[in-house]
């Protein structure tokens, strides 16, 4: 009796993995129904299969449909590389465990607001290096589980208070550098509460405000690099608050209209004097008191010592000659000398 289900036990084994086999193409290498690794293959469509990880990377995949992606128990796949052009707005529809997707370096011009309306676990999402993509439309997420997004190297102008409509509320890292953004609203940030990670370096930023960012309070790292900024105080403003919340602030640079150089903030090699009391608040948030000593003292709030011990003397030598004066009229003191000194005889 132990033969024989030992013996059934073989067989049916030996039948799931020809099964397991025959869904899997001879070109990928497959781990049963759990992961596909399709990957530097050329392929241009989606192997069949409920398989819950999918590398498809590397290919000569040109659009996703509805229907290319026929696993519903998926929940990481990876088209970077690719040559997509297109995503249907029902792509990803009935993909209810989806928690990373990777659709980076394809050429990507367009993206359905609701693309991604049908995944309520999806963690990580990457855009990144679709060098034609634009968000005219915005975009919507359900569930609120995405913290990861990438939608840098694109072609973003502009980022309205409605470019990602809703769904964002968990978000803790969002990439938006190497674009073209000219321009931010200052509603976009109100529903980041949880961001703790923000790069908007390398684009087209003219002025930045300190209180776009205000809403981000959970912001720990925050990178505003290579963007025509000029060096103002509102900037300073900016580096000022960073140091008093601790966000780390990486090699935020600014453009000098005057002597046309950009400035290391990070380094505190240049930074921008508004006025003497703005200086010394940066000094304490650095820690670095020693700077106190060597400041120029005419840059102060009040007058500067050597001013008010001048205005002493001149008091003093005011009231010398007043009482002088009064007393030299019952005392020919000094004669005129005696208007400037006060004689020994003038005190009794």
């Amino acid at each position: 009796m132990l033969t024989i289900s030992a013996s059934y036990l073989v067989l049916t084994l030996t039948f799931y993995l020809l099964q397991v086999t025959a869904k899997c193409p001879e070109w990928c290498v497959c781990s049963l129904e759990e992961e596909i690794d399709c990957s530097y293959t050329s392929m241009r469509t989606f192997p069949v299969g409920d398989w819950k990880l999918m590398n498809m990377s590397h290919n000569s995949i040109f659009s996703i449909t509805r229907y290319s992606v026929r696993s519903n128990l998926l929940q990481t796949v990876d088209i970077s590389n690719n040559i997509i052009e297109r995503i249907d707005w029902s792509a990803f529809m009935e993909k209810l465990f989806v928690k990373e997707i990777d659709i980076s370096w394809n050429n990507i011009k367009y993206i359905y607001p609701e693309t991604f309306l049908c995944t309520p676990n999806l963690t990580s999402l990457s855009l990144a290096n679709n060098r034609l993509l634009e968000l005219q439309n915005g975009l919507m997420f359900s569930g609120n589980s995405l913290k990861i997004l990438d939608i840098s190297y694109c072609n973003i102008s502009r980022i309205d208070e409605t470019t990602i409509k809703y769904g964002v509320s968990s978000l803790q890292e969002l990439y938006l550098q190497h674009n073209k953004i000219e321009y931010i609203s200052f509603d976009f940030f109100n529903s980041l509460n949880n961001l703790k990670i923000l790069n908007i370096g390398y684009n087209n930023l003219q002025s930045i405000e300190m209180k776009m960012f205000v809403p981000l309070r959970t912001l720990i790292e925050l990178r505003l690099e290579n963007n025509p900024v000029l060096c103002d105080c509102q900037l300073g403003d900016i580096y000022f608050w960073c140091l008093t919340h601790e966000i780390k602030l990486e090699n935020m640079t600014c453009l000098n209209s005057e002597r046309n150089y950009r400035i290391n903030w990070s380094a505190h090699l240049d930074i921008i004097k508004c006025n003497f009391k703005y200086e010394k608040q940066i000094m304490n948030a650095k820690g670095d008191r020693s700077g106190d000593e060597e400041t120029n003292s005419e840059d102060s709030d009040g007058l500067s010592p050597v001013t008010i011990l001048l205005i002493v003397v001149v008091v003093i030598f005011i009231i010398i000659i007043v009482c002088a004066c009064l007393l030299n009229k019952s005392h020919n003191c000094c004669g005129a000398i005696g208007c400037g000194i006060i004689c020994i005889e003038c005190l009794y």
